[in-house]
């Protein structure tokens, strides 16, 4: 090996590179076997060391990785901006974790809340990611990872996961006998997942924050899908009268949002914060029901229909000319009207393709959707597992109580003769995902959905 020709070393260097993307993701990754390799390569000898495709593939995984914080800092980016040869090779792209792993010992008061409030006060997040991020100022993407990969299944240094059924047949109803529905509840005193979450959405806006100081033109903003696991997966976001508002601080040149959130209320999550941002090309918005005080009266169970569209009046006759493609995702905690889903897509005027995944429709029913879809002359058209969610009764409880019992029916939409009047190519793909016939949708956390990958797959095959 000491005499092989750097340009035979080379290109034999280029072949190290896999890269994966499994059904249950939204982007490609390194393969945990080409990681090993590339990391491996490092370690033979000097000329491998120093060759300049290897230092790019090393740069190329730095900026995938998901940079978590240690007290309030990024040491590990510190320490990347400070080798020219690796930060000026960032692949365009920047990764942070929502995870401060020097704090995991700490109480809920020093993680979030208050507690944090105080930290950030001696030494604040915003203007020192953002003097941070100037150094990497030719950096275009941004990922955003609320849990990192590795602590997905509890593995995080002091935190455990109870690996014991979470709710007990019989916690299943109340003493007037009415179901609860929804993800089971934590078990009691288990902090994991749920802490997870709360840290995550304390860090994500001073993120945001810091990019908007750090004068970076971003052009994507993306955050990982993991299969749509419940809210510690998700990007837990404020409630605000017009929607959320996960893109405020991004600059007006973004053409990319793929993102996963969650909230604890239903709240409308398309909405004025789009309407600003003229350059979108492309939207993909995945949302999962909050496991997060399941008692709470806005957090509402099966038989609660998620309020899609809150455009505000002046906003009417504004359009987003550029958007073409637009992908929405569910879990079945939810279900959607098709005078909702339609109505967000009414700024689209020069829409092209649309993706619906797991969506339930209690008010209206996918024949209708997909023939009201005719006017749009879309040239493509995903279904992923769609269903129709019959409620045939319902039972309302004080308000005090925020019980709701309803009985319910799903029917899988299988197609029908509107469906390939609806777009020049049409492709529905059933999965059996969570398939529940003449029951509710099961109540679990830990299942993937698969997402919009299937699709692409098959563009790939």
């Amino acid at each position: 090996m000491d005499t092989l020709p750097q340009e035979i070393l080379d290109e034999v260097l280029t072949h190290i590179v896999d890269r994966h993307q499994p059904v249950t993701e939204r982007f490609k990754t390194f393969t945990p076997a080409s990681l090993h390799t590339v990391l491996a390569c490092r370690l033979v000898a000097r000329r491998w060391f120093e060759s300049e495709v290897l230092v790019y593939i090393f740069a190329w995984v730095l900026s995938e990785t998901p940079m978590v914080w240690y007290n309030h800092r990024l040491p590990v980016l510190e320490e990347i901006s400070e080798i020219p040869k690796y930060a000026s090779w960032f692949n365009q792209s920047i990764t942070i974790c929502g995870m401060d792993m020097s704090l995991v010992e700490y109480g809920a008061y020093e993680r979030w809340g208050p507690g944090r409030d105080e930290l950030d006060k001696e030494n604040p997040i915003v203007p020192y990611l953002a003097h941070l991020l100037r150094r990497f100022s030719w950096v275009e993407h941004f990922r955003f990872y609320p849990i990192h990969p590795r602590c997905l299944n509890g593995s995080w240094p002091n935190w455990k996961v109870s690996k014991e059924e979470r709710v007990p047949v019989d916690a299943c109803f109340d003493d007037r006998t009415s179901p609860r529905y929804g993800y089971p509840v934590l078990a009691e005193g288990e902090y994991s997942w749920q802490g997870v979450q709360c840290e995550s959405a304390w860090i994500y806006p001073h993120i945001m924050e810091g990019l908007l100081y750090s004068d970076l033109c971003l052009y994507s903003v993306e955050s990982a899908l993991f299969g749509n696991r419940a809210s510690y997966c998700a990007i837990s976001l404020p409630v605000s009268g017009s929607g959320f508002s996960p893109v405020e601080h991004f600059s007006y040149d973004l053409t990319r949002i793929a993102i996963t959130c969650t909230n604890v209320a239903p709240i409308s999550i398309f909405g004025t914060w789009m309407m600003d941002i003229e350059n979108l090309e492309y939207v993909e918005i995945t949302l999962s029901r909050s496991p997060k005080d399941e008692h709470h009266y806005y957090n509402l169970p099966l038989g609660g229909s998620h309020l899609m569209c809150g455009y505000r009046p002046e906003d009417e006759g504004k359009f987003l000319k550029k958007l073409k493609d637009f992908r929405f995702m569910s879990d079945c905690q939810y279900f959607y009207s098709v005078d909702d889903l339609l109505a967000c897509l009414r700024p689209f005027s020069n829409l092209e393709n649309v993706a619906f995944g797991h969506i339930l429709l209690g008010e209206g029913d996918w024949s209708s959707l997909v023939q009201r879809l005719v006017p749009f002359k879309l040239k493509k058209l995903w279904l992923l597992d769609p269903r129709n969610l019959i409620i045939t009764q319902r039972t309302y409880f004080p308000l005090e109580t925020g019980a709701i019992n309803s009985d319910v029916e799903m029917v899988k939409y299988v197609g029908d003769e509107h469906l390939l009047e609806a777009a020049l190519e049409v492709r529905l793909i059933d999965t059996d995902s969570l398939w529940t016939s003449d029951q509710h949708p099961a109540l679990r956390r830990d299942f993937e959905y698969p997402g919009f990958r299937m699709f692409e797959m098959e563009d790939d095959d």
